[in-house]
């Protein structure tokens, strides 16, 4: 997605959120779980760049909260890069609080890595702590950093000894232990670690704390538990170490005492979440013209858009029919001589799309919130759009009573953050952006006839199926 700042507008008794990285691995857990007098603003640019930044000024000066998530996370050790680390984890973390205005709150996440540090990523999230923390008094700024424990959960990228383990074990191949797997570790599940950021939120001073659970592994340990619950028939096989052997446990004591921080997810519950991410397919849903029906707010925002200008306009049906076609907008205004209007037209139709107003205009049946029901127990449903207002997106889900249904809403990017997709998952979609996307990532493809393109348009992109209403989907795969 082009455009990079999504913005919500404000309220007088309402306070604003901002993140970074909110479409990364941690992010797309914390979305639904921000407070409900909160604004949220996300922000998906390059924080080493100054002058990309500057284009942002306002927001940061407008915001309460800071969560701070984006960061260069090297996915394998052999990855690990000193200038990257340097740029974006510490350049870019100062860019940042530069922009923070005296008494707002920035909550740093950070890694437990930096105790005993031996790589150049925990070298300089340590760097980054200790430079914020020291900004941060001097402007006036709450700081709070929280040093996450080893988070693991669906949809995690990087490479290492859950994540590995649980693809061997489904698969039933041998799980490689480097060393003699006495070393000891501390974990925490996705949503423990969004959850620690949502207390961190409402906590009334700054502070650092270790974000972890009080269980404590063997790596071992943690091989014999994933082969049990995957009742896999891998043998666990031992090699020589290629790194330093060191123990990783941390305290949370402090978290929980300050934070009222406590882990919900026992280690055996969350690798069995895990372990269903891997072995159950996934569904991707497009939002608008799949599982809403959209089409009365897209031609009442081009409606009154027209009529403020005075402008005549084309009737419902005939501009849905060419909207399905995709006819240029342009061409569109030229049916009802409004081609003089186009620069003005484009920037209000924009602002009216996503106007909480409009945004009652869309439909859904209950037929259709059944089917989705019906389809969560075989298939993992994750909701993408591209629409650009977090906070009024997460009103409407409520309101049509699906926010639950999803287990993840990805905002702007789509498969790419979600990292290790099962390759039987599913994306289903009414536009060709989304069969082409679907297929460069090598998913089976379905277009919905009944949204915002037509059955004729779609078939030129050769979708895997083609049904012309949601309704159908679980028959069709």
């Amino acid at each position: 997605m082009k455009k990079n700042l999504k913005k919500e507008r404000t309220k007088r008794d309402e306070k604003n959120i901002l993140i970074t990285g909110a479409t990364g691995h941690l992010g797309s857990f914390l979305l639904g779980r921000i407070p409900k007098n909160y604004n949220i603003f996300t922000i998906e640019t390059d924080i080493a760049d100054r002058n990309k930044l500057a284009k942002y000024k306002k927001i940061f000066e407008e915001a309460d909260v800071l969560i701070h998530l984006a960061a260069y996370v090297p996915l394998k050790r052999k990855f690990d890069d000193l200038n990257k680390s340097i740029n974006v984890n510490v350049k870019g973390s100062l860019n940042l609080v530069g922009l923070l205005k005296k008494g707002s709150k920035l909550i740093f996440a950070n890694t437990c890595e930096i105790y005993n540090p031996q790589t150049f990523y925990a070298v300089s999230k340590l760097v980054a702590e200790r430079q914020l923390g020291i900004i941060c008094r001097k402007k006036g700024i709450k700081f709070i950093s929280l040093r996450f424990a080893s988070v693991y959960g669906p949809g995690e990228k990087i490479q290492r000894a859950i994540p590995n383990f649980i693809k061997s074990a489904i698969r039933n191949e041998d799980i490689v232990i480097f060393g003699d797997g006495r070393e000891k570790r501390s974990y925490l599940y996705i949503e423990d670690a969004a959850e620690a950021i949502v207390k961190a939120i409402t906590y009334p001073r700054g502070g650092i704390f270790n974000i972890s659970s009080r269980e404590v592994v063997t790596i071992a340990g943690l091989a014999r538990l994933i082969k049990k619950i995957a009742k896999s028939k891998s043998k666990i096989v031992y090699k020589p170490r290629i790194k330093e052997k060191r123990d990783m446990v941390f305290s949370g004591r402090e978290a929980e005492r300050k934070l009222k921080f406590r882990p919900k997810f026992t280690l055996n519950r969350g690798i069995k979440e895990e372990i269903i991410f891997f072995d159950k397919p996934t569904i991707f849903l497009d939002l608008d013209g799949t599982v809403l029906d959209v089409s009365e707010r897209v031609y009442r925002a081009y409606k009154d858009t027209l009529k403020k200008y005075k402008k005549k306009f084309l009737g419902k049906r005939k501009y849905l029919e060419l909207k399905k076609r995709k006819t240029p907008i342009g061409e569109i205004l030229q049916r009802t001589g409004a081609e003089d209007v186009y620069p003005k037209f484009t920037r209000e139709y924009g602002r009216k799309i996503e106007n909480a107003r409009y945004l009652e205009l869309d439909e859904m049946s209950h037929s259709k919130k059944k089917t989705l029901l019906d389809l969560k127990n075989d298939y993992r449903l994750i909701l993408f759009t591209l629409r650009k207002h977090p906070t009024r997106l997460l009103e409407q889900l409520k309101k049509k009573g699906i926010d639950k249904i999803f287990e993840k809403i990805l905002i702007g990017k789509i498969i790419r953050q979600d990292g290790n997709y099962n390759k039987k998952s599913i994306m289903v979609g009414d536009t060709e952006t989304d069969i082409l996307l679907g297929r460069r990532f090598g998913l089976k493809t379905v277009a919905v006839t009944n949204g915002m393109r037509n059955k004729d348009f779609l078939k030129k992109y050769k979708p895997d199926v083609l049904i012309d209403d949601l309704l159908k989907l679980k028959r069709s795969i």
